[in-house]
């Protein structure tokens, strides 16, 4: 396999016949918060830095490649983060402007504005002191990682991007450890897993040092063309956590969905009235979420195929009184609940519209019925 510069992929470049194992990475070769743990000069000031709370395993792990990075020549994984992106296109990067045009009003926006909020945060209380204990021991081990400039918060985006594009969890010995596994990470996503020729397996091997690898296999059935490229898939994902996570959506993903928000979700808590906290307590008291989801496809019914959840989740959102509850909701309550959805989304998608003309119909029927 080889690392395709024009598309960032993993393409096939030598028949293998029937052989289903396609790619293999050793154990020793996977990033993980051991791997900076058995660092050859810094593994005490790691240790440290995870014993005292400093660093978790994820925050050693993007460390550890802003670590790496800076070394340079001087670090064994030279070859492979020179072969990362030095940026990404997830939301994380976008400017102020692309944020406001591309995904003001969605689920995303929020999304991303807390996730900066938090880096930032993480940066400052973590990040940065953790950076200046290790570049201090690896001063006193005579590096020269002090020569350079101080730790940015965009060298720690970078990092924070890095991880999350290509986190696997992979066994090592009786823990799962979040890892980066050079190579697969580089096998881009397939929506539909049947168009798949690609997935990863981890394969123990006790008569190994590391205790195994990490194996590409493509299906038994599935006969591969020299060149052609890999994919498998990243799971059953909608395009906001695709979007949010990798930097992409696909058009035709049948895992899509609509999360809306309750009407209050903007509303800080302290500031909801009693009437809103008594909704939040009806939902809660129910074991029922605050949002709700849609699927992609549209039900035949609209409103009425919806599942009882979310109909009650809509209910509670709008009704009067919250702790009534009812099959069959009033005209009144079904407009207040198209209402609802017009605040909590508008009128953008289909499934949206075909659920607010079967509403219409309700309600119209409902008010005839009155008469």
């Amino acid at each position: 396999a080889f690392y395709d510069d024009d598309h960032k992929a993993i393409n096939r470049s030598k028949r293998r016949g029937k052989e289903e194992e396609i790619l293999r990475v050793p154990g020793a070769a996977v990033v993980n918060v051991d791997t900076a743990a058995r660092h050859p000069t810094l593994f005490h000031t790691y240790d440290a830095l995870l014993r005292d709370g400093t660093l978790d395993e994820r925050l050693a792990v993007m460390v550890f490649l802003m670590i790496e990075r800076r070394r340079g020549e001087e670090s064994v994984w030279k070859n492979y983060i020179d072969s990362l992106p030095r940026s990404y296109d997830t939301p994380l990067y976008f400017s102020d402007e692309e944020l406001e045009r591309e995904l003001k009003g969605t689920n995303v926006y929020g999304a991303v504005k807390a996730q900066a909020q938090s880096l930032k945060k993480a940066f400052e209380l973590k990040v940065k002191p953790a950076m200046g204990a290790l570049i201090q021991a690896d001063n006193a081990a005579g590096g020269n990682l002090h020569a350079q400039a101080p730790p940015g918060f965009d060298e720690f985006k970078w990092a924070y991007a890095t991880f999350w594009s290509r986190v696997l969890a992979i066994p090592v010995g009786t823990r799962e450890l979040e890892s980066i596994v050079p190579g697969i990470d580089m096998v881009n996503h397939v929506v539909d897993p049947k168009y798949a020729n690609a997935r990863w397996e981890y394969v123990a091997d006790t008569s190994r040092i590391d205790g195994g690898y990490i194996a590409l296999i493509s299906p038994r059935n599935r006969k591969l063309d020299d060149g052609e490229e890999l994919f498998m898939s990243y799971g059953d994902k909608s395009n906001e956590e695709l979007l949010f996570t990798y930097g992409f959506a696909d058009e035709d993903n049948e895992n899509d969905m609509l999360v809306l928000q309750p009407p209050w979700a903007n509303e800080p808590v302290e500031d909801r009235s009693g009437d809103v906290n008594a909704r939040v307590a009806e939902l809660a008291a129910r074991g029922l979420p605050q949002h709700v989801i849609l699927p992609r496809v549209p039900p035949k019914r609209g409103y009425r195929d919806l599942d009882h959840t979310t109909q009650e989740i809509l209910r509670i959102w709008v009704s009067e009184d919250v702790t009534k509850s009812t099959s069959k909701p009033s005209a009144e309550t079904v407009s207040r609940i198209h209402a609802a959805l017009r605040a909590a989304l508008g009128a953008q998608s289909s499934a949206l519209r075909r659920i607010e003309r079967d509403i219409d119909e309700k309600t119209s029927t409902a008010r005839e019925h009155a008469c």
